[in-house]
């Protein structure tokens, strides 16, 4: 079958054996039926819940890049009760902020960063912003499309089932395909008028 023109993702048996199987296999049917007929905001909305509530991180968000301009920012995020939205102040910053994420992403598929290894060259302003909201261990997700990165996916200080990155990986994947989704239909009304 056909998911906004990319093959169907199978759960494999590696996947299937992971913890939480039930639940992981929960979270991708709501991902594969809540971006297939949702716009963008609802989807990502529904997805990061579930992955909140699945890894029962403080955060998980979605940044998307804006090359031409040379920002980030926070698009839609979820957060556990008693943790504050940082959406509103994590608008439009400089791009130079996370110059080794960048570089990792190209590297990695994954960038996963805690207390042991965190933030090796990353640049004052990184450390202070994430030290100062508390963030002890972080995992991200970056998306791309036709070599470019175009954004990620992060949890923050997650609590269950740290390992399983490929979660991660598949559902960073269902939020790409319905940014691109709503990429695509507003060119197209725009192209039409």
């Amino acid at each position: 079958k056909k998911l906004f023109g990319q093959e169907e993702l199978v759960l494999t048996g590696t996947l299937k054996n992971t913890g939480g199987a039930a639940q992981f296999a929960a979270i991708y049917e709501c991902a594969k039926s809540s971006i297939s007929g949702r716009n963008f905001a609802e989807a990502a909305s529904d997805i990061l819940q579930r992955l909140a509530d699945y890894f029962k991180c403080d955060r998980a968000c979605v940044f998307e890049f804006d090359w031409s301009a040379g920002t980030f920012s926070n698009c839609c995020e979820k957060c556990a009760p008693g943790i504050s939205s940082r959406i509103e102040s994590a608008q439009e910053l400089p791009l130079e902020n996370i110059d080794f994420w960048v570089k990792a992403f190209k590297d990695k598929s994954v960038l996963h960063m805690d207390g042991s290894s965190f933030l090796p060259g990353a640049d004052q302003i990184v450390r202070g912003t994430l030290s100062a909201r508390g963030v002890r261990e972080l995992y991200a997700v970056p998306f791309s499309s036709l070599g470019t990165l175009r954004g990620f996916l992060a949890v923050e200080n997650p609590q269950a089932d740290k390992d399983n990155t490929q979660m991660l990986e598949i559902m960073g994947g269902f939020i790409f395909s319905a940014m691109e989704k709503q990429r695509v239909q507003g060119e197209t009304e725009t192209a039409l008028g």
